[in-house]
This record gives structure tokens, C-alpha cells and sequence, in this order.
């Protein structure tokens, strides 16, 4: 009667054995699905922040882009020059559900109003599978960059660090810079001089001494106005001068309204007499 009972016994074992081996082969087959969900999840979230920063790449090179082109002057619509970038980049406005924003001066973060500043803004909804398992909402990337031309947001600068009148408007002539600011390195009281009923409109004005203005001049300045300010690097310090050309004639400008061509001006440029005169493009004075 023993020997039975043992080979029972040893049979229930190996059922007992075999039944173990599929609940292990489930809770395996289990793990490894979800194993594979969160890698999968994990390829979405990363995918995720390589077009973050891919788009991020986009919106900064937009924003020098911009300032380079204001700053040159040409193209004259420099939102474009953002523009093309972000295109090139793969983000183009109304495609793919993204949006390429340009605005100068920014309307929202800590440069919001800042005269000479450029943002560019680029946002792109994105729809990712197996994150939408754990929320409903859809993502929404956003890019953001700062660009500020020149000095202090000055595209006029007198680099001179001691002259007085280093900056003039006289006579009634009227400067307006209402996109940027002026600027003046030199340590005098009357580094810019606004007089004889000029006036001078800008979005900042910032000097090392200090500016004047008398005999019926105007300053309007929209944002700060800073005197006793620190040096400003030449902005075009690193750049190559470019070799003057044939000297041009009509450097004077007397009582005329005109777009003066740019090119070298071996006698200088003369605006006078209520002259109305457009500036675009790279003008030398030898």
C-alpha cells in the first residue's frame, strides 16, 4: 500500500509543478507588456524634448536672424528673416498645428516693451499615443527667444568717449529712431545736442555724460532715459569693414525729399533744411 501512495503523491507533485510554470510563464508575459509600454512611453516623452529643443534652436536663430536685419537694414521687413529660419526649420505658420509669432518689442516676459528687442515665439501642438493613456489634454511646445539690436537697443551709437556734440541735431531737423534708441559713450555734459528747434524721437537714450537741448529742440524719448551710463561695446567691432567704393556725389542735401543710395561718401553726408532723406543699406563716410 506504500509504494502506491507514493507515486501518487509523486504525480500531484508534477502537476503541482507544470501548473506553476504557466502561472510564471503568465505573470512573465504580463511584465513583459508592461516592460515594453513604459520603454515605448519613455521613446514618446524623449522624442517629446528633442523637438523642444529642436524648436527652441529654431526660435533663437530666428532671433538673430532679426536683429541682423534690422540692424544692416536690409531685409526691411526683418519678421521674415525669423520667419524663413523657423520655416526652415520645419516650423512653418498654420502647418502641422504651428504657430511662428514675431513681435517687436515683446508683449509678454521680462523684456515686455523693451525698445530694440525682437521676439520670436514658436509653439506646435503635439499628439503622443501612449501619454494620452494617462491624460487627456493634448501637449502644447512653446519656444521662446530674445534678440536685442545693438547696444542697449541703440542703432545710432557715438562710440567717441570725450566729444562734445558727439550726436547733433540742429537747424529744425527732426531724427526719428522709434523702433531703437541713441546712444553716446562720451563722458561730456552735451555728448548729444538737441538745438535749434530739432527734434529727436526715440525709444530709449542712453549717454556715458549727459545730453542738452536748447534753443527750441524736443526730445521724445517712449522708454529710459540713462545718463552717467556705462560704455557700450561697438557692436560691429567683430564684423569686417567692408572696402569703400567709387565716391558717390550728393553727399548735401538741401530742401529736398529723396532715398539717398547708399555707398561711399568721400565728403561726408549733409542733411539740411527740412530735407526728408530715406537711409537703407550700408553707407561709408571716408
Amino acid at each position: 500500500m506504500t509504494l502506491p501512495r507514493l507515486e501518487i503523491a509523486s504525480r500531484a507533485l508534477r502537476h503541482l509543478w507544470r501548473s506553476s510554470n504557466g502561472v510564471v510563464a503568465i505573470q512573465v508575459s504580463i511584465l513583459l507588456v508592461a516592460l515594453i509600454g513604459f520603454v515605448a512611453l519613455g521613446t514618446e516623452v524623449v522624442s517629446l524634448l528633442m523637438t523642444q529643443r529642436q524648436m527652441q534652436a529654431a526660435a533663437d536663430s530666428g532671433a538673430l536672424a532679426a536683429v541682423t536685419a534690422r540692424t544692416r537694414g536690409y531685409p526691411t521687413a526683418y519678421a521674415d528673416e525669423a520667419v524663413a529660419l523657423a520655416r526652415a526649420a520645419g516650423y512653418v505658420q498654420g502647418q502641422d498645428g504651428a504657430t511662428v509669432t514675431v513681435s517687436s518689442p515683446p508683449t509678454s516676459g521680462s523684456y515686455a516693451g523693451t525698445a530694440g528687442a525682437i521676439q520670436v515665439v514658436i509653439t506646435q501642438t503635439q499628439d503622443l499615443a501612449l501619454v494620452s493613456l494617462f491624460r487627456s489634454s493634448r501637449f502644447n511646445l512653446t519656444a521662446r527667444a530674445i534678440g536685442i539690436v545693438g547696444g542697449g537697443g541703440a542703432c545710432v551709437l557715438a562710440l567717441d568717449g570725450s566729444s562734445a556734440s558727439a550726436i547733433q541735431a540742429s537747424n529744425g531737423a527732426t531724427v526719428d529712431l522709434n523702433e531703437c534708441g541713441i546712444g553716446s559713450n562720451s563722458t561730456s555734459n552735451s555728448a548729444i545736442s538737441v538745438t535749434g528747434a530739432a527734434t529727436l524721437n526715440a525709444a530709449t537714450l542712453t549717454v556715458a555724460g549727459s545730453y542738452v537741448v536748447s534753443n527750441g529742440g524736443a526730445v521724445n524719448v517712449s522708454g529710459r532715459i540713462e545718463t552717467g551710463a556705462a560704455a557700450m561695446a561697438d557692436p560691429y567691432a567683430s564684423r569686417v569693414i567692408p572696402t569703400p567704393g567709387t565716391c558717390l556725389t550728393g553727399g548735401t542735401v538741401n530742401n529736398k525729399n529723396l532715398a539717398l543710395p547708399p555707398g561711399t561718401y568721400c565728403s561726408g553726408i549733409s542733411l539740411t533744411h527740412a530735407s526728408n532723406v530715406t537711409l537703407n543699406g550700408v553707407y561709408i563716410l571716408q
